[in-house]
């Protein structure tokens, strides 16, 4: 009995042991150290899968690009309910054939940009492996182009959409001015940071443009940001 018990009291030790081990690295604190080995981790599991690091890569910004396409077709959607509604109910005159060019050149750019980005994702997933690793740098470069410069350029396009509807409707004086802010927060999100300062910078040009540069209303007469406004 004697021997039983210290065979049991000596397996339970080790047990607690191990236990103890392993929960000091469950909650190891975040490093670099610890973000290598999930990362390492993360790659074990995509290789397990039968993705290359070409494909995953495919995958993320083919994602991307769809997101970014949905999110522009709510944009096009509030933009022309915006117009419709101060146009034909608010009965504030607009230059209503130019807004909806602007608004045309959106929805175009945005249904290449899902062709483009629903191609990419087609081809990643059905491109063989053994063609995957033989096309891997071509495939990657293209890949960075969609990644960066399509998106890049995307949003870049849409600030000055956004700046020509506004220059059509009051200038810095339109409280949706205030969507500079969301082209911001979009490229921080999905670009890289030379892409999100490109962004922010062509914001801020473009309200400093429109505070000296606007198609008057008669709705934002008064307005201290108004283009035509006395600068003291």
């Amino acid at each position: 009995m004697g021997g039983i018990a210290k065979s049991w009291l000596s397996s339970n030790h080790r047990l607690g042991f191990e236990v103890e081990r392993q929960s000091s690295l469950h909650y190891e604190p975040f490093s670099v150290v610890t973000y290598q080995k999930q990362e390492s981790t993360l790659q074990e599991a995509n290789a397990s899968n039968g993705l290359n690091p070409t494909q995953i890569e495919s995958n993320a910004h083919g994602s991307s690009a769809m997101w970014l396409t949905q999110l522009r077709w709510i944009a096009v959607a509030g933009q022309l309910l915006v117009i419709g509604f101060v146009y034909l109910v608010l009965k504030i005159d607009l230059p209503i054939v130019s807004m909806l060019a602007l608004v045309l050149c959106t929805v175009v750019s945005n249904i290449a940009l899902w062709f483009v980005a629903s191609r990419f994702l087609h081809a990643s997933s059905e491109m063989p492996l053994d063609r995957q690793a033989s096309h891997g740098t071509s495939h990657g470069n293209s890949l960075g182009s969609l990644g960066s410069r399509t998106l890049g350029g995307l949003l870049l396009f849409d600030v000055m959409i956004l700046t020509g509807l506004l220059y059509l409707s009051g200038g810095a004086a339109n409280p949706f001015i205030l969507f500079y802010v969301a082209n911001v927060v979009v490229a921080g999100v999905v670009l890289s940071r030379f892409w999100a300062v490109a962004i922010s910078t062509a914001s801020v040009l473009g309200a400093f443009f429109l505070l000296n540069r606007a198609t008057p209303n008669v709705v934002f007469a008064n307005s201290p940001l108004a283009a035509d406004s006395p600068w003291d």
